[in-house]
């Protein structure tokens, strides 16, 4: 009796050591696990199960199950052939698009690309896709949590990056990861971070980490005799932060030359570099996009740079339909306001104060800016009208072929809590439901009818997904437009606050 007690405390006793190992353990896999499994065959189906479910799951919680993670920068003929269809659906995403500067990006060097961060996802693809080079990211941590995202993140090339708020256990897997970033930039894998560390939906900026200068300085001194190490700025700004189908404007900038800095002031500490680093990036990236301080005056300052847009355009002799232009003539309005600011602070304060009740106004109107800026309002309206009415039919279809991504949108989007991420999640979505879409309507079509008729629904489905957004984007901006053509009052008001904002600045 007493035997057969001792062998079962003796088997109870070698599971709970094993079961104590699973969940401590940082660096088995679950294959592990399920080796460990079959090598002790005493323990029940049961014990088998749960030692199962629990080391998984611990697995899991405690190290992202990347059984190449140490491959990271290498090629993937996957991530190569499906990489410039994922470039072109992130950019399908804005209705208008430039990149300048890619003359700025140093050859036969180590590059890290520094961009500002205001639009979660979304500021990582527009980096993807400056070449056709590949590119290693980090984000932080809890959004590789869900396997799905995780899976996402990783064909993208991103890497986990812990924060202080993960704990500080959790930070010594930074170093794991920085030295396969200086592996990547080593191989000439180009690395990018975005130094903000967390995103702010706003044309301002936040104070920069310390992160990517640790690792820039850790990669010049690994390899910097060999090839120089460039921190590149990359100024990224959005027309609109939460709206689909806005406009997109990234800047490159003038790389810093983290080698030739290092060798240029041999005496400084590290933490005396990082800091100077940090100030000259902060002050390339204010240069290459709208900067306003977000303070209590932003609201203010962001809508006198709309109504002051077009005049500035004129006074500067610039394109009006460029992207660029429009940021050029923000810029000189933010630069004015804050000379007048000094000049006259109360009148310069109360104009602010005017604008901000200006946009909160038009915001509860649910006016657009673009309706501001129509000329010939009536005509406009009316031939609007009549290509919605032409295109009614194609819309119909459209929303028909794309039902299931309709679908899809309206279960996930609505349960995002940041607004910042709708259109990064709306970028994922799309890039695995459009082609789902069209493939499942080619096969139904050319079972249920002639070739001839399925052929022919095929094509029309290919473009249909993004005729749908645009299309309820062409209504909610007639609607708008007729708002605003209505709003005597509001227009009143506009064209008040045009003229004493042209005469401040």
């Amino acid at each position: 009796m007493i035997f057969i007690r001792l062998k079962r405390f003796s088997r109870f006793y070698k599971f709970y050591k094993l079961y104590k190992y699973v969940m401590k353990t940082r660096h088995a896999t679950s294959l592990h696990f399920q080796f460990s499994i079959k090598k002790n065959h005493f323990y029940t189906k049961i014990q088998k199960i749960t030692l199962l479910i629990y080391g998984i799951k611990k697995c899991q919680r405690n190290r992202l199950d990347f059984l190449k993670m140490k491959e990271i920068h290498q090629k993937n003929r996957w991530y190569n052939f499906l990489r410039p269809y994922v470039d072109r659906m992130s950019l399908a995403c804005f209705s208008r698009y430039r990149y300048t500067g890619r003359e700025n990006i140093p050859d036969n060097a180590a590059v890290i690309y520094a961009p500002n961060h205001s639009q979660a996802l979304m500021d990582a693809l527009v980096v993807l896709a400056i070449d056709k080079s590949p590119k290693v990211f980090v984000a932080r941590a809890d959004i590789f949590k869900k396997p799905t995202i995780r899976k996402i993140l990783w064909f993208l090339k991103m890497l986990p990056i812990n924060r202080m708020r993960d704990g500080r256990e959790s930070l010594q897997e930074n170093e794991r990861i920085a030295n396969q970033v200086v592996k990547a930039l080593r191989e000439d894998v180009s690395f990018c971070i975005l130094p903000e560390g967390t995103h702010q939906a706003a044309n301002s900026l936040l104070p920069l980490r310390k992160g990517l200068f640790r690792i820039a300085l850790q990669a010049n001194a690994d390899f910097g005799d060999k090839k120089p190490v460039y921190i590149v700025p990359v100024g990224i700004t959005f027309g609109n932060y939460f709206r689909y189908l806005s406009t997109m404007l990234c800047q490159i900038g003038t790389p810093i030359n983290v080698t030739e800095f290092v060798k240029n002031h041999p005496q400084k500490s590290e933490a005396e570099l990082i800091n100077e680093l940090r100030d000259i990036l902060t002050q390339k990236l204010k240069e290459n996009i709208l900067y306003i301080p977000h303070n209590e005056n932003y609201t203010g300052t962001m809508e006198l740079c709309h109504i002051c847009n077009q005049q500035q355009i004129k006074a500067l002799h610039l394109d009006n339909h460029s992207l660029k232009a429009r940021l050029m003539a923000a810029r000189t309005t933010v630069k004015q306001l804050q000379s007048a600011f000094e000049k006259s602070q109360q009148s310069t304060q109360n104009l602010i104060d005017r604008a901000k009740q200006f946009y909160q106004k038009r915001k509860k109107a649910g006016i657009g800016f673009t309706s501001i800026l129509l000329d010939k309002q009536f005509k406009t309206l009316i031939i609007n009208k009549l290509w919605l009415l032409l295109g009614l039919p194609y819309f119909i279809f459209s929303f028909f072929a794309n039902l299931l991504l309709m679908l899809v949108f309206g279960f996930t989007l609505p349960g995002i809590k940041d607004k910042a991420f709708v259109n990064s999640f709306k970028v994922v979505l799309q890039v695995i439901f459009i082609p789902l879409t069209i493939l499942l309507t080619a096969v139904l079509s050319f079972v249920f009818l002639k070739w001839y008729f399925a052929l022919i629904i095929t094509v029309l489905c290919i473009p249909s997904a993004f005729y749908l957004f645009y299309y309820v984007k062409w209504i909610k901006t007639w609607i708008s437009d007729v708002k605003w053509l209505l709003n005597k009052e509001l227009q009143k008001e506009y064209f008040e606050l045009a003229e004493d904002a042209m005469g401040i600045i």
